[in-house]
């Protein structure tokens, strides 16, 4: 029986054409093995570090002005707002609990739709992620060129060239990132499943911005505390001097400072939760995993003074801002300066802003210090060549424009129950303060549930540059899915 057997080639001989082929075809991918290799040689990783306590001093700077609040709002705040509150006007209180009756059923009502429309969204953005990013592009020339119209039909034409200038600037940026929507839409579809899986992330959300919302009546109690005792107001609630600068600025960073501590230890928890999905998916594979509660105690113990370290730099600034933003309001004569300082440091906020979002991911996934976090994925970002391709909001922009919807539904709705006449006394504010008390909510609760989502897919961006290998075996789907649209936003970028 005949066997056909290949003759080994001799030195100076020519392979025939199918054995040319197949040495060709082993060549190139042994080539791109061992290119493949040594781009992942080269790449900046995290790994995951013990537990321990970092950069404690900064959590207990924040316990001790959690303390301090306390104290300021019980000896201050409570008697100074007991002083000016009159007694005897008891018949008038009845009244005002009837009139606010109605606004408190709108609220109700407006909230327990909230959740229902943000729910929708997940959903919606869950099947057509492309679709809702091309429109939010789109939305944004639309909004600009209407402003252009509306303000040369009120006259102003200084505001319509402007609203134009907008419209065309909006047009340009679509344009030149319009390539590279499939892979924003392939990176939020992949949040989106994770948080999906993990959808208990979203009752830590809730629970933590309860606890801002606490924070934020004592934080009210203080600050009248203290204005009733630095302005040296009288019992008729007339005041002698202006609230100490110093102490008012104090005020807004602990206020500012709660803000940012609640949101990112949100996006902690989440960026901890999709590193377990992603590494280890069967540890993160339902509503209340085990994934969630070991992130969230990290957050809230390990790495809550990294947390708190990141956070009172964007607070401190926060604060100086709104303190410009007051003496503006008072017309002090420095006009220009005021706002080129302002403009300064929305430009200083807004690189923290975004030097946090990527830092906090580390935080969460490795559990390193704030600094080190930084340093680590920044140079995870360059030794991939990713420091352009991480400036897209595209994600954002889709996720604020659905937030934006939410808000406007919910408001509609708070406007059509305004016209139950059972629920309001007759005044004509009633429908104005019924559509925006829905349109808070709206925008509050939604806000929420899709910052959850945009803390995930910053957390897929650091993990897909970082750890491509382990995506492919445990979500091989999504990875696929991934790298094609990656193919096809970036061609000519070194990557997968």
């Amino acid at each position: 029986m005949e066997t056909n057997q290949e003759e080994p080639l001799l030195y100076g001989q020519q392979p025939q054409a199918p054995q040319l082929a197949i040495l060709n075809a082993q060549g190139v991918e042994a080539e791109s093995q061992k290119i493949n290799a040594d781009s992942d040689s080269d790449i900046s990783k995290g790994e995951k570090q013990p537990n321990a306590c970092r950069d404690w001093p900064f959590a207990f700077l924040f316990y001790c002005h959690l303390i301090v609040m306390i104290a300021l709002g019980l000896s201050l705040g409570a008697p100074a707002l007991a002083r000016n509150t009159d007694d005897s006007s008891e018949d008038n209180e009845s009244n005002y609990a009837n009139d606010y009756e109605g606004f408190l059923k709108v609220a109700l009502c407006s909230a327990c739709f909230g959740f229902i429309a943000a729910f929708i969204s997940l959903g919606a953005m869950m099947a057509c992620p492309k679709q809702i990013i091309q429109f939010s592009l789109i939305f944004t020339i639309i909004c600009s060129f209407l402003l252009a119209i509306a303000a040369f039909a009120a006259g102003s034409i200084l505001g319509g060239f402007l609203g134009l200038i907008l419209s065309l600037l909006s047009a340009c940026y679509a344009y030149f990132v319009w390539s590279r929507i499939p892979f924003a839409a392939a990176n939020l579809n992949v949040g989106l499943k994770a948080v999906n899986v993990n959808c208990g992330t979203t009752v830590v959300a809730y629970f933590m911005t309860v606890l801002g919302m606490v924070y934020t009546l004592i934080w009210i109690l203080a600050v009248i505390g203290i204005y009733d005792k630095t302005a040296d107001c009288d019992s008729d609630g007339e005041c002698k001097n202006d609230p100490n600068t110093g102490l008012v600025f104090l005020m807004f960073v602990f206020y500012f400072w709660m803000q940012q501590v609640t949101q990112n230890t949100i996006h902690v928890t989440v960026a901890g939760t999709v590193g377990t999905w992603w590494f280890y998916p069967a540890e993160a594979a339902s509503c209340c995993s085990k994934a969630i509660y070991d992130s969230f105690w990290r957050a809230i113990t390990y790495s809550f003074g990294s947390i708190c370290f990141g956070s009172l730099l964007v607070a401190i600034v926060q604060a100086c801002r709104q303190l410009i933003d007051i003496a503006r309001a008072q017309d002090d004569g420095n006009a220009l300066l005021l706002c080129l300082l302002d403009c300064f440091l929305s430009i200083i906020e807004g690189l923290l802003r975004y030097f946090n979002k990527w830092a906090y991911v580390y935080v969460g996934v490795y559990g390193y210090s704030y600094l080190e976090a930084a340093k680590g994925v920044t140079d995870l970002f360059q030794s991939r060549g990713w420091t352009t391709i991480v400036t897209d909001d595209l994600v954002s922009n889709a996720l604020s424009l659905v937030i934006l919807v939410d808000g406007l539904i919910t408001g509609l709705l708070g406007l059509a129950l305004t016209q139950i006449d059972s629920w309001f006394v007759d005044d004509k504010d009633v429908e104005i303060s019924g559509f925006l008390i829905a349109f808070i909510i709206g925008i509050v609760i939604s806000g929420i549930m899709l910052g959850v989502v945009e803390s995930a897919v910053n957390s897929v961006i650091v993990l897909f540059a970082e750890a491509p290998n382990e995506f492919s075996a445990n979500h091989p789907d999504l990875y696929n899915e991934m790298t094609n649209a990656w193919r096809e936003a970036y061609p000519l970028t070194c990557g997968f």
